[in-house]
């Protein structure tokens, strides 16, 4: 109706520094494959992130989830968690990258019991890593 077009209008060109809006999704093929083959790693028993610099304005993001991760359910939850990880965070990052995080075997037999926090932990552990080393 009339409200969401007007809601609409409103928000139009408007980006919060938490959201996470199309241009920061990593998403051709290409880009993702130059990420992976001259990226830097960072690795712990459960996840993998790729990173590497960029000179955009923004980060950007792709979360790579293979089948045998688990059912469906879970692999959704954890790009969700992810990207959650990513747009909270993304505004105190000093350089701008492209980011892939591919999760390890070993976190999709834990994965069921874990929530956001156990996740934020892991890449907490990783990222202040990364940003450490500057």
């Amino acid at each position: 109706g009339q409200k969401e077009e007007k809601r609409k209008e409103e928000t139009r060109g408007l980006s919060s520094p938490f959201s996470f809006s199309k241009k920061e999704r990593l998403k051709r093929k290409r880009e993702i494959d130059a990420v992976l083959e001259s990226g830097q790693k960072l690795a712990n028993q459960y996840l993998v992130v790729i990173y590497r610099p960029n000179e955009l304005d923004v980060s950007r993001l792709v979360v790579i989830v293979g089948r045998r991760f688990g059912k469906a359910h879970d692999r959704n939850r954890f790009k969700r968690y992810v990207r959650e990880y990513f747009r909270l965070h993304k505004a105190s990052w000093k350089r701008r990258i492209d980011m892939v995080v591919l999760p390890r075997k070993r976190l999709s037999e834990e994965f069921e019991k874990m929530r956001y926090r156990d996740v934020k932990t892991l890449l907490d552990d990783l990222m202040g890593s990364l940003w450490c080393n500057e």
